[in-house]
C-alpha cells in the first residue's frame, strides 16, 4: 500500500494528536471524507483494523492500494478485520 500526497496533507493537521480509541477521531474523519468523496461519485473502501498489544482499533479509507487519510506505517500496525 502507498500513501497519497493529499493524505499526507490531511494527516498533517492531526500530527500532534494522541492516538487512542477515545481520542483518535478516525471514525468521524473517515466518515466525513467518505461523504465528501461520494458527492464526487468516488467510493473508496473503508477499512477497520485492530491490534492486540496494546489493544487498539483504527479505520481508514483506501482506493486500491492507496491510503487516502492515513500513513502506511500507522495503518500497517493494525490487522484489517472488516471492509465496507
Amino acid at each position: 500500500m502507498r500513501s497519497s500526497p493529499a493524505g499526507a496533507r490531511v494527516r498533517g493537521k492531526c500530527s500532534g494528536q494522541a492516538r487512542s480509541v477515545l481520542q483518535d477521531p478516525c471514525l468521524y474523519d473517515a466518515l466525513a471524507l467518505l461523504e465528501f468523496l461520494a458527492l464526487k461519485n468516488l467510493y473508496p473502501t473503508w477499512v477497520f483494523g485492530v491490534q492486540a498489544q496494546p489493544f487498539g482499533a483504527h479505520c481508514w479509507l483506501q482506493s486500491s492500494d492507496i491510503l487516502l487519510n492515513e500513513s502506511t506505517e500507522y495503518a500497517g500496525q493494525f490487522t484489517p478485520i472488516m471492509t465496507v
